[in-house]
């Protein structure tokens, strides 16, 4: 007797250019990804799940704040973290996190970029 067979299944469109699939184990990655590292960045929480830190940056995106996420795996310890940046120098970043903790009543933290 022979097996049954499976109806075909469509493969999944490649990835676009730019875009990296997640590694097992590690759920999908929030829409915005970080970009290249220089100056400075305002974190604005870290989160347990990506959802969770897409929902942050989403909110502080429409209100014009232009953010990302560095992924769990990226930060070695399991959290998602929003950041707001990059920026050019310090001083501004500091301006920064005062208008986000003001403004959006969240706690911040300024880094330097390729800082954790």
């Amino acid at each position: 007797v022979a097996p049954p067979t499976l109806p075909a299944v469509a493969a999944p469109p490649p990835p676009r250019e730019g875009s990296s699939l997640p590694e097992a184990g590690e759920p999908a990655a929030p829409a915005a990804r970080a970009p290249a590292r220089s100056g400075f960045a305002v974190q604005v929480g870290a989160f347990s799940n990506a959802a969770a830190a897409d929902e942050v940056r989403g909110k502080l995106e429409r209100k014009g704040f232009e953010s990302y996420v560095v992924s769990a795996r990226e930060s070695g310890d399991g959290k998602w973290r929003v950041r707001v940046g990059p920026v050019a120098s310090r001083s501004s970043a500091d301006a920064l996190a005062g208008r986000l903790k003001s403004e959006e009543r969240l706690p911040t933290w300024v880094l330097s970029e390729g800082g954790r």
